[in-house]
């Protein structure tokens, strides 16, 4: 029973799933990495900011960062970055709620922009 079970697991079940996952997570890291050449110039400057200790100033830059990206539509992958680095941000300064709503709309707004490419679809 335990061998049927173990091969029900590795065949597209419990592992599969976790693989999907994780490559999920990766694609959302790269696009919120806070390695420079993967920012915004408004995400530099609200790096920037927040070292010097303007926290309203950082918000207000990935604010404007997000503005920009949504001016080229709502669901665009340019909008999930602007919300992931604003997720993050508000993460780093303990604002836990929108820390998940931004982290969540971002996830939502990549999920539907892998569309028919998403692995999940196959099976």
């Amino acid at each position: 029973m335990r061998n049927a079970k173990d091969a029900e697991c590795n065949n597209g079940g419990f592992i599969g799933r976790h693989t999907r996952g994780i490559s999920l997570l990766i694609a959302f890291v790269l696009l919120t990495s806070r390695g420079l050449a993967a920012q915004s110039p408004a995400q530099v400057i609200a790096a920037e900011l927040q070292k010097q200790g303007d926290l309203i100033g950082a918000e207000r830059a990935l604010q404007s960062d997000l503005k920009e990206a949504r001016a080229g539509g709502n669901r665009s992958v340019q909008v999930a970055g602007a919300l992931g680095a604003l997720g993050v941000f508000y993460q780093d300064i303990g604002r836990f709620s929108q820390a998940e709503s931004s982290l969540t709309g971002s996830l939502k707004i990549l999920k539907e922009s892998v569309g028919a490419e998403d692995p999940r679809s196959r099976r």
